[in-house]
């Protein structure tokens, strides 16, 4: 409830790290960053995660609102 809307639920790239945001940016994630999973913890984190998580083990804090 409160802690799923507080977590993003999409996997964006800034640069050549994965991360996870509210917001829709036009630059796409390498396939190996494809899932955002909610952290349980306080506040509420997200992450971006695949079958490699090398590719993807960048902690996100909750959605920036700007």
């Amino acid at each position: 409830t409160r802690d799923g809307e507080n977590c993003c639920d999409n996997c964006v790239c800034t640069l050549s790290e994965c991360m996870c945001g509210d917001i829709y940016y036009a630059a796409s994630c390498p396939p190996a960053c494809g899932l955002c999973i909610c952290t349980l913890s306080y506040p509420p984190g997200c992450r971006c995660v695949d079958i490699n998580p090398s590719y993807c083990h960048t902690p996100c804090t909750e959605s920036r609102k700007a």
